[in-house]
């Protein structure tokens, strides 16, 4: 596991809370053997989270000023967890239980998304106004994007298709179609896992 991973964590914490993360990661590291020189990177620690903490009490009266010191507070806060975060990913050289001695925590890897199935249900509804197609087919999980693809020459012809439009949703109005006459269609789905395999064929006529 890469030491990069090490991540601060404060994004959702709140003004209460950012203060106990400083004191668990100053305790952690204090007269910890493997960050031996931390000493003046947790004195500066304690004072910023003091001053936290006490401007959370301010805060409990309300008041514009005492609001924005608090702010003030808490990212000078931020940015002294920064600072150590820093000096432990350096002297830890990338070993993770050093690494998390330190009170810090290792970010969670992401989710890594199932590849996307062929897009099914590929369909067309009828409709009374002309060269106008509408398109439906089965909607999928997770699914940024829609492709939806033309063929006017036939399923066979493979440099015959092209891409008609794109689409959030799982249908399409197609209009301007030449009445009387077959076209082919094709649907592809895109999400953060990438692209799905084509549908099958669709072969469907405008009035």
């Amino acid at each position: 596991m890469l030491i990069t991973t090490l991540a601060k964590q404060t994004k959702h914490l709140t003004m209460g809370e950012v203060v106990v993360k400083a004191r668990v990661i100053g305790e952690a590291m204090w007269g910890n053997p493997h960050f031996p020189d931390a000493g003046p990177l947790l004195m500066e620690l304690a004072a910023r989270r003091n001053a936290m903490q006490a401007a959370n009490v301010a805060c409990l009266n309300g008041g514009r000023m005492a609001t924005a010191r608090r702010k003030r507070c808490r990212r000078m806060l931020e940015q002294q967890l920064d600072s150590i975060l820093g000096y432990v990913r350096m002297r830890s050289a990338g070993d993770v239980s050093i690494a998390l001695s330190s009170g810090f925590r290792l970010r969670k890897p992401p989710l890594l998304l199932p590849p996307l199935d062929r897009v099914q249900g590929l369909r067309s509804i009828p409709t009374l106004n002309q060269g106008r197609i509408e398109l439906r087919w089965d909607r999928q999980h997770g699914v940024r994007k829609y492709y939806v693809y033309i063929n006017t020459f036939g399923p066979d012809k493979e440099d015959g298709w092209r891409m008609m439009c794109l689409t959030s949703r799982a249908k399409a109005i197609l209009k301007d179609m030449e009445p009387g006459r077959y076209i082919w269609f094709r649907v592809c789905a895109f999400s953060a896992s990438g692209m799905s395999p084509l549908s099958q064929e669709l072969r469907a006529m405008a009035c």
